[in-house]
């Protein structure tokens, strides 16, 4: 034990003024420093991965009868747009919704036609700003849409609203 009560397993001799102590001091920063920048790697490749894992195709695309197709809006007439929650994708988040001969199916191809789009889009690694930036990226300024969100989505939905203030035509 130390002068503070604490076990080291260090000899005695390693003490302040010996230069054992200051290579001990050195090497244990240099590992905490190291270990430290290691594990924020690891973390950052990991978030990055399963984002990967969860969304492999990112971007804005049109609702198809069978598949997303990357599309962009025309600003001619209103639009439907789906933003999805964490872990998840348009697929979970709408999947149900979206059934053909389904009563939201029904009342949205009523109201909307073909004019439902969708932002596939990383949830972990990627902020609901950058997420926001990138929907305002493939629409047209004068664009007018209604958006039905889940979750971490309605953070984007919340950003997009406040685009132009109160004239934005969400």
């Amino acid at each position: 034990r130390n002068r503070d009560g604490v076990v080291e397993l260090v000899p005695a001799v390693a003490d302040e003024r010996s230069g054992l102590s200051l290579i001990l001091k050195v090497v244990r920063f240099v590992a905490l420093k190291i270990g430290g920048e290691l594990l924020a790697r690891l973390r950052e490749l990991t978030v990055r991965e399963l984002d990967q894992k969860l969304c492999a195709n990112p971007g804005f695309f049109q609702v198809g009868a069978t598949a997303l197709e990357l599309v962009t809006p025309s600003s001619r007439k209103p639009f439907l747009l789906l933003l999805h929650g964490t872990f998840s994708s348009t697929e979970g988040s709408f999947g149900a919704m979206l059934e053909r001969g389904s009563n939201a199916h029904a009342e949205i191809a009523k109201k909307y036609g073909g004019a439902v789009f969708t932002l596939e889009h990383y949830t972990l690694s990627v902020s609901p700003v950058r997420n926001a930036i990138d929907v305002l990226e493939q629409l047209p300024e004068s664009a007018v849409f209604d958006i039905l969100s889940h979750s971490r989505g309605g953070l984007v939905g919340e950003l997009l609203g406040m685009r132009d203030g109160a004239d934005a035509g969400i």
